[in-house]
């Protein structure tokens, strides 16, 4: 038969499903030694270390339809996949991509996925192959990625000390931004009605649609000789807390190195109703470094010194010494 963009995954073979996704991802440069069998093999550098995450994308739990297309899906899980290895101080290699989608779905959507996941690599990580996955049949979609890279000297979280100067790479309370503006725009929110996609409000759209986190900055700041290192995914707050809790230390994060992100995003107070200081420091998903470094060191080119490692207190995060209220995303209480 023949195969056209409108044809429904229905009437195609696994293998010739299989078939469109290997042809649409990227080849990389570090494929797999034996291609299209039981497993992917492929070499370690002498002397480095493999470095491996796993993050999944559920319907209606992480994205939904039609705000987030295919393209888009596609794009996010290798971004916040490739991000988790950025995060340890790591250069990524390969992903393993697992895909469950409707039958009744059709060839459109799923070279939209693969072109997502294909041009989100190209942008991020352009090094990296795909080596494989899995496919199924699901009623909602589910993205699901496995990230592998290799690092010499993996930047964990619990090695911040006393001292150290709190510095974060990437934009902070964007994807936020554009997520209440998406689910607004859903809702047919009053505060929304008449805001157009443009400028700063398309930034925000496509932070939380197609994030860019600066993965490469991750070995470098590994080689500048950051202490502690962690994507923020669900918030400033939280994700500080988490190097806190396993360093044994509590982040202040200084108000006044902060009040510069909360000015770039001061329309969010009237176009939609939010405190800019929430989204910056709860916000989530933009998928930025935040690391820690021996205070005096010379920080990379994209860092910027956010606060400072205190001693352990009540609580893992500050700031200006002070607790804030604002506590980041918990994805089964689903609070901030």
């Amino acid at each position: 038969m023949k195969v056209s963009l409108s044809t429904q995954l229905s009437e195609l073979s696994e293998e010739q499903i299989i078939a469109i996704l290997r042809t649409s991802y990227p080849k990389g440069d570090n494929p797999t030694e034996i291609d299209n069998d039981d497993a992917a093999v492929v070499s370690v550098p002498v002397e480095a270390r493999l470095a491996t995450s796993s993050d999944v994308l559920i319907e209606n739990e992480d994205f939904v339809f039609p705000e987030f297309s295919a393209y888009d899906v596609g794009w996010k899980t290798a971004a916040v996949n490739l991000s988790d290895i950025g995060a340890m101080g790591g250069t990524p290699t390969g992903l393993l991509v697992t895909l469950g989608i409707n039958r009744r779905s059709t060839v459109a959507e799923l070279v939209g996925y693969a072109r997502g996941v294909r041009e989100a690599v190209a942008r991020i990580s352009p090094e990296v192959s795909i080596w494989g996955g899995d496919l199924s049949n699901s009623a909602l979609m589910i993205s699901q990625a496995t990230s592998y890279g290799v690092v010499t000297n993996p930047i964990s979280r619990s090695g911040a000390q006393v001292g150290d100067v709190i510095a974060y790479a990437g934009q902070l309370g964007y994807a936020a931004a554009g997520l209440r503006i998406l689910v607004g725009q859903r809702d047919r929110s009053a505060e929304l009605q008449g805001v157009e996609r443009t400028g700063i409000v398309e930034r925000a759209v496509e932070a939380q649609l197609r994030p860019t986190p600066p993965v490469a900055l991750g070995a470098v700041a590994a080689a500048a000789g950051a202490h502690a290192m962690i994507d923020v995914s669900d918030g400033l707050a939280r994700d500080g807390a988490r190097i806190g809790l396993a360093s044994e230390v509590t982040l202040d994060f200084a108000s006044s190195a902060l009040s510069g992100h909360c000015a770039e995003l001061g329309w969010v107070r009237h176009t939609l109703n939010v405190d800019p200081w929430e989204l910056v420091m709860a916000g989530g998903e933009d998928f930025g470094l935040l690391a820690t470094f021996a205070k005096g060191a010379n920080l990379p080119a994209g860092f910027e010194v956010i606060g400072e490692v205190v001693p352990r207190g009540e609580h893992g995060v500050l700031l200006s010494g002070r607790q804030t209220e604002y506590l980041g995303f918990d994805h089964f209480s689903g609070s901030h």
